[in-house]
C-alpha cells in the first residue's frame, strides 16, 4: 500500500464531490465577474473564460496545506489571468500562504487592511520566426477565414505545420491570439469586499465563495471590458478550435466566451495523457462541459459531445542508439495545484522513491539519459544516470533515438512513445492511480506483456531480463497486438490528420 496523502480513491472522491459543486460557484463568479466589470456576464459565459481557473482554485482550496505563518500581511496579490494565477500557486509560498489565510478568516488577512497589488506573469509565445510568418498568412487571407484554429497541440514539425497552414489558406485561420492585452483599470476593492460580505451559508462552499471577489484575475473583473475592447479588430469565425488555449490562455478565454453568444461553435480536443483513462478527470470534465464538442484521440464514452478525432503523429528521428535508455520524469512540484495523479506534492515524491528503486536496480549498461529540468532532477535524489537529456530538442525525437524510453508517470509522453511504436516501459507507484472501467482491460493488457508496471524495482528487473535487447520482446505478436489495441483507443495519430480534421469541421459548419 502506499503511504501517499492523496491516494486514488481519496483522490478521485474529492475530485467528484468538487464537480458537484462547481455549478454553484459558476453561478456565483458569473454575478461577481459582472459587477466588477459592469457588463452582463452568464454562468455559461463564465464557464469558457474562466472556468479552468475557478476548477483549480477549486481543487487547490481542497489540498491546501501552506502553514499559516501569522506574521505581517500588507499586500492582497490579486492574479492578472488564470496563467499568472497557476504559476504564482505553484511557485510562490506567499501567495499560497495568502490565500489560506484569507479562506481561514485570518485576524491578519483582514481584505480591508490590505493594499490590492496586480501580480502578471507572462506566458510563453511562439518564436518570433514562426509568429512573423503565421502573422503574414493571416492578414492575406483575414476576410475569407471561417474557421479559427488557436494553439493546437500538434507535435509535428515547424515545416508541417506551415504545410497544413498553406494548405488550409482562405478555410481556416491559425491564429495563437498572441496578444499582450493591457488596461489601466485597478481593482475595486470596496466593491470586492462587498461581495466577499454578501454570501449566504452554503455547506461545503461558503469559504470559497468569500473568497471568489477578493482575488478573481483582474482580466475577468475590472479589466474584462478593455480586454473586450482590445479583441474587438479579431473577425468572429464560425468555428473556434483549440487543445490548449481554453486552459489558461486569456485572450481565448474571453473571446470563446464573447463569440459563442453570437453563434461560434467551439470545440476543443484533448491534448493530455490522463484524459479517457482515469477514473475521473477533471480537466477533462470541464472541456466536455465548455464546448460543443470535445475530440479525444480515439476514445468516446456515453457523452453526446465527446468524440474521437485524430491529430498529427510527433516527429521523430527514427535514428536509434542500442545503448541509450531515455528515463522521461516527472515534473517537480511543491504544492498541490491540481488533484490529478502526478500533479500533487507527495505524488512526485512517491515517484522520486520509485524511480530510486528503479535506477539502482537497473544492471543494463545503457547509457541512461534523463530528460527533465536539473530541478525535476534533484527531486529524485539520484546521481545514477549518464547525463540529462537536452531540452531543445522535441521529447518525440529524442525518444527516437533510444533503444527504450522509460517513463515514471502517465502522462502525454508515453501516449507518444506507444504511438510511435518505440519500445516503451511506464512504471508508477502503486495506490495513487485507478483507471475508469472501459481503460482497464488495455491496461491491464499492457500489464501483461511488460509494458506497464507499479514498480520501479520490478520494471528495473523486466528490463534486466530483456539482456540489452528490447526488440524482440518489443516487437512479438503479444505486445504489439496490446500496444496497437490501446493506440488505436488512446493515442490514434494519423498522417492524414488534416483531411479528418477538414471532413469533421465541414460536417459541423452544414
Amino acid at each position: 500500500m502506499s503511504d501517499v496523502v492523496w491516494g486514488a480513491d481519496r483522490l478521485f472522491g474529492a475530485v467528484r464531490q468538487i464537480e458537484i459543486q462547481l455549478p454553484l460557484l459558476e453561478e456565483r463568479a458569473a454575478v461577481v465577474c459582472s459587477a466588477l466589470s459592469g457588463t452582463d456576464v452568464s454562468p455559461q459565459m463564465f464557464r469558457k473564460m474562466g472556468g479552468m481557473w475557478l476548477m483549480h482554485l477549486a481543487h487547490q482550496v481542497q489540498a491546501l496545506t501552506e502553514p499559516l505563518d501569522e506574521g505581517p500581511l500588507n499586500v492582497l496579490q490579486i492574479p492578472w489571468d488564470a496563467w499568472t494565477h497557476q504559476q504564482a500557486f505553484a511557485q510562490s509560498a506567499p501567495y499560497r500562504i495568502q490565500l489560506g489565510r484569507l479562506l481561514s478568516s485570518s485576524k491578519s488577512a483582514d481584505p480591508r487592511h490590505l493594499v490590492p497589488e496586480v501580480v502578471r506573469i507572462t506566458s510563453h509565445k511562439a518564436d518570433r520566426r514562426r509568429q512573423a510568418i503565421e502573422g503574414l498568412l493571416r492578414s492575406a487571407q483575414f476576410q475569407s477565414s471561417k474557421i479559427l484554429i488557436c494553439r493546437p497541440y500538434l507535435k509535428c514539425s515547424t515545416q508541417q505545420r506551415f504545410g497544413a497552414i498553406l494548405r488550409t489558406f482562405g478555410w481556416a485561420q491559425w491564429n495563437d491570439l498572441d496578444l499582450s492585452l493591457r488596461t489601466s483599470v485597478a481593482p475595486n476593492m470596496k466593491l470586492r469586499i462587498a461581495l466577499a460580505d454578501d454570501v449566504e451559508s452554503h455547506p461545503h462552499s461558503e469559504a470559497i465563495l468569500r473568497l471568489l471577489p477578493l482575488i478573481m484575475p483582474l482580466g475577468y473583473a475590472e479589466g474584462l471590458t478593455d480586454v473586450k475592447s482590445q479583441l474587438s479588430s479579431i473577425r468572429r469565425p464560425r468555428l473556434l478550435y483549440s487543445a490548449n488555449a481554453n486552459q489558461q490562455h486569456l485572450p481565448y478565454q474571453i473571446a470563446s466566451a464573447g463569440w459563442s453568444e453570437d453563434g461560434t461553435i467551439v470545440v476543443s480536443h484533448q491534448h493530455g495523457g490522463h484524459q479517457g483513462l482515469d477514473e475521473v478527470h477533471a480537466g477533462e470534465e470541464y472541456e466536455v462541459r465548455a464546448s460543443d464538442v470535445h475530440y479525444t484521440f480515439g476514445w468516446s464514452d456515453h457523452r453526446e459531445n465527446v468524440r474521437p478525432l485524430v491529430t498529427a503523429p510527433p516527429s521523430g528521428l527514427r535514428t536509434q542508439s542500442s545503448d541509450r535508455l531515455l528515463l522521461m520524469t516527472i515534473a517537480r512540484s511543491e504544492s498541490t495545484y491540481r488533484l490529478q495523479p502526478f500533479c500533487t506534492a507527495d505524488h512526485v515524491q512517491a515517484v522520486g522513491k520509485e524511480t530510486r528503486q528503479f535506477l539502482s536496480t537497473l544492471t543494463w549498461s545503457a547509457d541512461v539519459v534523463i530528460r527533465g529540468s536539473e530541478e525535476d532532477v534533484a527531486v529524485l535524489q539520484t546521481e545514477k544516470f549518464t547525463s540529462l537529456d537536452d531540452l531543445s530538442i522535441p521529447g518525440a525525437f529524442s525518444a527516437s533515438r533510444a533503444a527504450l524510453a522509460v517513463h515514471n508517470y502517465l502522462g502525454m509522453s508515453w501516449l507518444e512513445t506507444l504511438a510511435m511504436d518505440i519500445p516503451t516501459v511506464c512504471f508508477i507507484p502503486p495506490g495513487i492511480h485507478k483507471f475508469r472501467l472501459a481503460a482497464q482491460p488495455f491496461a491491464d493488457a499492457l500489464i501483461r506483456v511488460g509494458v506497464l508496471h507499479y514498480s520501479g524495482s520490478e520494471a528495473a528487473k523486466f528490463i534486466n531480463s530483456l539482456r540489452g535487447d528490447p526488440t524482440a520482446w518489443w516487437q512479438s505478436a503479444e505486445v504489439q497486438e496490446a500496444r496497437e489495441s490501446f493506440v488505436a483507443r488512446y493515442a490514434n495519430f494519423s498522417d492524414n490528420w488534416l483531411e479528418a480534421w477538414t471532413e469533421e469541421f465541414e460536417r459541423l459548419l452544414g
